[in-house]
């Protein structure tokens, strides 16, 4: 009677000694399992840093987590939170390349004003009373600045004519338009030019602007 309880709680205990628990970390204290699996990765992370390296010095403790912490590094913030600026020359993040300059493109020129066309030459004949024919004056002096100009063939030239002295408008037309002829006859037959009489244009004068149609 005596020996069967004895021998009963000896196998309760030879029971629980033999039985070996799927995890071995768990027969480990709460308060120290995190210690212990700790010096087990840095154990097996010196091992993988001097793995192949017969002359490997042994890492320390201080380098691997140098090392873990360069991996696992954020990106840098300011002070705000805001990312750092990248560097001159970067390329900034989330940013599209600049698209290149299309093959022969010129460079723009600073400070260099855009051409422009020149502007129309222009002649004036102001007649007298009621003739057609300019005066003497007026003649030499348009005969002399058309030869400045020298004009090329098939320019294209207007002639317009203001109202002529005297007279009903009608009669103003009539002495309008033989001054046009009068002009267009004083121009080489090359040019081309096209006659315009304006009743508001400047009275007794005829006006021809050369490289202008309108």
């Amino acid at each position: 009677m005596r020996a069967g309880c004895v021998l009963a709680p000896l196998a309760v205990v030879l029971a629980a000694c033999t039985t070996t628990p799927a995890d071995p970390i768990s027969m480990i204290p709460p308060n120290v399992q995190a210690t212990v699996v700790a010096e087990e990765k840095l154990r097996e992370a010196r091992e993988q840093a001097n793995a192949g390296d017969p002359a490997a010095r042994s890492t320390s403790v201080q380098d691997i987590l140098a090392r873990a912490r360069a991996e696992g590094a954020a990106p840098a913030q300011g002070g705000d939170g805001a990312q750092a600026p990248a560097p001159a020359g970067a390329l900034a993040t989330g940013g599209a390349p600049a698209a290149p300059a299309p093959a022969g493109a010129a460079a723009p020129t600073a400070g260099k004003p855009a051409r422009t066309a020149p502007a129309p030459r222009e002649f004036e004949i102001v007649f007298e009373g009621t003739t057609d024919q300019p005066p003497e004056r007026e003649l030499a002096a348009f005969q002399k600045a058309w030869k400045a100009a020298k004009v090329s063939d098939k320019t294209q030239v207007m002639i317009t004519a203001g109202p002529g002295g005297g007279g009903s408008a009608f009669d103003q037309a009539l002495l309008a338009n033989r001054r046009l002829r009068t002009v267009r006859s004083l121009l080489p037959a090359t040019v081309n030019a096209r006659q315009h009489y304006d009743p508001e244009f400047v009275p007794d004068t005829v006006r021809i602007v050369v490289g202008a149609m309108d």
